[in-house]
């Protein structure tokens, strides 16, 4: 190879750079104690879908927050308890634990961040999906929610907000129920 490039798209690379993944993966392991006495050491693969997220997301946070960078995270609830989301969220708007101002992007479907003692609502967007596929993103602020004592969570369930998906499965599956029977 003449590049470095050429080196890291190489077979042999790539098969290197995917065993030092699975080494690492067999390396960290976990401690589990119960009542102060060691119980069990877990490979990270071992761990629940919630540990994994959480400890995957845990090297890219301290890096964005140390920084004052940007981190984009899709469904930042994926296998995350509510309170760990909370915890996240938290450490991103606490200029304690966030003194270069780096930011959180991420979309969620759990509507109890929808809190202002959570998010502000400048920080709050809304997306609505429409029945050709089309998403239309719209800042909270559109609507107006009074400050401090708007119930955004409960207004958004409502429908106030709009982004309320419209759940057609037991039409879809009438529709398929009919057409089956139309093939026999």
């Amino acid at each position: 190879p003449e590049s470095i490039i050429e080196i890291v798209e190489s077979e042999e690379f790539k098969g290197k750079r995917q065993q030092i993944k699975e080494d690492l993966r067999r390396t960290i392991r976990f401690q589990h104690t119960e009542n102060g006495e060691e119980e069990e050491l877990l490979d990270l693969n071992e761990e629940s879908h919630g540990t994994q997220q959480l400890f995957s997301l845990a090297g890219p946070i301290l890096e964005v927050l140390e920084n004052g960078w940007v981190l984009l995270v899709d469904e930042i609830d994926s296998s995350l308890h509510p309170k760990m989301v909370l915890e996240v969220v938290g450490l991103f708007n606490n200029p304690e634990t966030n003194p270069h101002g780096a930011q959180l992007i991420f979309n969620t479907h759990d509507t109890t961040l929808l809190d202002q003692d959570v998010l502000r609502r400048d920080q709050i967007w809304l997306t609505e999906k429409f029945k050709d596929g089309a998403t239309t993103l719209t800042p909270l602020l559109d609507f107006s929610p009074r400050k401090d004592s708007e119930a955004l969570e409960k207004n958004y369930r409502q429908g106030r907000y709009g982004g309320i998906p419209i759940p057609r499965i037991v039409e879809k599956a009438g529709s398929l129920q009919k057409e089956n029977e139309l093939d026999e």
